[in-house]
């Protein structure tokens, strides 16, 4: 008896569960998918359940004017088409109907989505390929700008523009494209509509602010106006523009940087002074590599690289022609966390610059500018991590480095920075004419700078820094060029002009405090191999913390320069005609050559 209730019991016990399961598959929630036909036909809400598809039937509205009609889009803006056969239902939505309209006369009239593209598109019924006839007038806009800097248009006379018609298989869809490329710019397009029986009854349609975007010509320049246009030319690879010329007509907001794929420009880009901002978690420069030319460019963003060598925020590499480039945010950034401080064995695996990580042997740069912030384990300069070429006419205004001005940082700190320069990280071709410089209401302006380790720390290779050059290698040449910034500060090796000089440094001076445990001068740090100075001058103080160690007013060794001698200002140089004074004195240039002014600037700079 005992057994029969057990066995009962379990019984009952297998059916509640078995009704309990079943009504849990039952509580699953059902949620309200409702529909706007946007002006058509009602369609009703249905009941879906909660990771089911819609299976509804009917669901197709009409509208009286004969629209096509397009299907279900599940947002306003009509961009996002609901798939019903993959998409499930998670919550109450609604769905919105996206509608064509088809009559004898164009309708939904656009520039073809196609980068550079001078191709008008529409929307028509009734065309006949062959038989109906187009005509298309345009008319070229001149821009207005009223007080509030709100951009308007005028169009001058309309004039009929020769063309290719294609119609699209859907028999809808018309094209047309230009025989001769008009001129690149803003027009006001006219489209005519003849059917094969001559009916006039069919209504001009006009397109307002029609955006023509040139023949690549020196003359009819493709136009750049959007970051889906930069993208064309900075992402792909392969060789991109070969010659083609290209004109910057808007600023761009909401660029991004090249994603590593080693494409090439090739082509001539003219940045009408416009500015370029990148946006987003970058780790590279707008450009990957530049061979052909790039000029009257403003540039503006952050990038931040652990492992991608050689970065800059206009691009990796330059081995063309980069002309009157401001990188002009004191808030932006190049930092890289790439190579190792202090290893100049690993300097081709870091490299960071504000305009160019690496400007190679045949790269030139002209009058460009840096106020971005460099930061780079090894190989950081205002203008390029690493120059192989030509730097010229080029200021940085950017600090390099360390944030502040703290000598000394948390008890036997890390190193961070290594190789740093205003203008370049290591240079091995020529530096003329540039200079790094403070602005007045730019904190740390010019800076070459990072924090000074405790003496015992484990580890002290933040080195080798300079005004205008970390390294200056047996190849170097920097001439008539000046560092007139706050200061310069490391660990080991510090220089006005430059920390580690293997090369040429010549006709320079520099008025910035320099400042190190050992290794430190007014102009160079120190010099290897057969580095030489001549012809510079230097007023500021320099300063050493290790017991035992020199500062020299110029370098260790240096000819036909000018120095000031006492206990701030360092010992003088070694070397045959220098001399002790004040270089504003109306004879320095007797000693330091006429490319000097009795001001101690130089001629060009005046």
């Amino acid at each position: 008896m005992r057994k029969e209730i057990k066995l009962v019991s379990f019984i009952f016990l297998i059916v509640f569960l078995s009704l309990s399961i079943s009504a849990c598959s039952y509580n699953t929630p059902s949620y309200t998918v409702s529909f706007d036909s946007n002006g058509g036909s009602s369609v009703e809400s249905t009941l879906v359940e909660k990771g089911r598809l819609i299976t509804s039937e009917d669901l197709k509205p009409s509208k009286d004017d004969g629209s096509m009609f397009l299907g279900w889009y599940s947002d306003k803006d009509l961009t996002e088409k609901w798939q019903f056969d993959k998409y499930i239902v998670t919550g109450d939505m609604t769905l919105y109907a996206k509608w064509r309209l088809l009559a004898d006369y164009p309708s939904e009239l656009a520039m073809a989505n196609k980068a550079f593209s001078s191709s008008i598109k529409w929307i028509q019924s009734d065309v006949i390929p062959q038989k109906t006839k187009f005509t298309v007038l345009l008319a070229k806009g001149s821009e207005k700008t009223d007080e509030n800097g709100n951009i308007t248009y005028s169009y001058g006379k309309a004039v009929p523009v020769d063309g290719l018609f294609t119609v699209a298989d859907d028999q809808y869809t018309v094209i047309w494209t230009p025989n001769e490329i008009p001129q690149s710019g803003v027009y006001r397009a006219t489209i005519k509509t003849t059917q094969p029986n001559n009916s006039i009854e069919i209504k001009d349609v006009t397109l307002e602010g029609a955006v023509f975007k040139g023949a690549g010509t020196l003359d009819n320049p493709y136009i750049v106006s959007s970051a889906t246009d930069l993208d064309t030319i900075t992402k792909g690879g392969g060789t991109i523009g070969n010659g083609k010329y290209y004109l910057q007509t808007k600023d761009i907001m909401d660029a991004t940087g090249n994603i590593g794929d080693e494409t090439i420009f090739d082509g001539n880009y003219d940045g009408n002074n416009r500015t370029i901002t990148i946006v987003g978690d970058s780790t590279a420069g707008l450009f990957y590599h530049i061979s052909g030319k790039v000029k009257n460019l403003k540039l503006s963003g952050s990038i931040v690289s652990t492992n991608i060598s050689s970065i800059g925020l206009l691009s990796n590499y330059n081995s063309g022609i980069i002309e009157n480039v401001l990188t002009c945010e004191r808030g932006d950034s190049v930092k890289s966390k790439a190579g190792t401080v202090g290893d100049i064995d690993s300097k081709d695996l870091g490299g960071a610059g504000g305009i160019v990580g690496t400007n190679l042997k045949s790269g030139i740069i002209l009058d460009s500018e840096n106020n971005a912030r460099v930061m780079a384990n090894i190989g950081a300069g205002g203008i390029a991590g690493q120059n192989f070429g030509t730097i010229e006419n080029s200021i940085n205004y950017g600090r390099i480095g360390a944030g502040n001005t703290l000598e000394s940082g948390k008890s036997k700190a890390k190193a961070l920075y290594s190789y740093m320069g205003g203008i370049a990280g290591f240079n091995y071709g020529t530096i003329s004419r540039s200079g790094n410089s403070v602005k007045s209401d730019a904190n740390n302006s010019g800076n070459v700078f990072t924090q000074r380790n405790d003496v015992d720390a484990e580890s002290n290779f933040n080195i080798s820094l300079g005004g205008i050059a970390g390294y200056n290698s047996d190849s170097g040449i920097i001439k008539e060029s000046y560092n007139t910034a706050e200061r310069i500060h490391g660990d080991s090796i510090a220089g006005g002009l430059v920390g580690t000089n293997a090369g040429v440094v010549e006709y320079s001076y520099s008025t910035t405090a320099v400042a190190a445990r050992e290794k430190v001068g007014g102009i160079v740090g120190t010099l290897i191999d057969n580095g030489v100075v001549n012809n510079c001058y230097s007023t500021g103080t320099v300063s050493v913390f290790n017991t035992g160690a020199k500062a020299y007013a110029i370098s260790e060794i240096a000819n036909d320069s000018v120095y000031i001698s006492g206990d701030d200002y360092g010992s003088p140089p070694n070397g045959d005609n220098n001399v002790t004074g004040n270089p504003t004195v109306k004879d320095m240039i007797n000693t330091l050559g006429d490319k000097f002014t009795n001001t101690g600037k130089f001629t060009w700079q005046n």
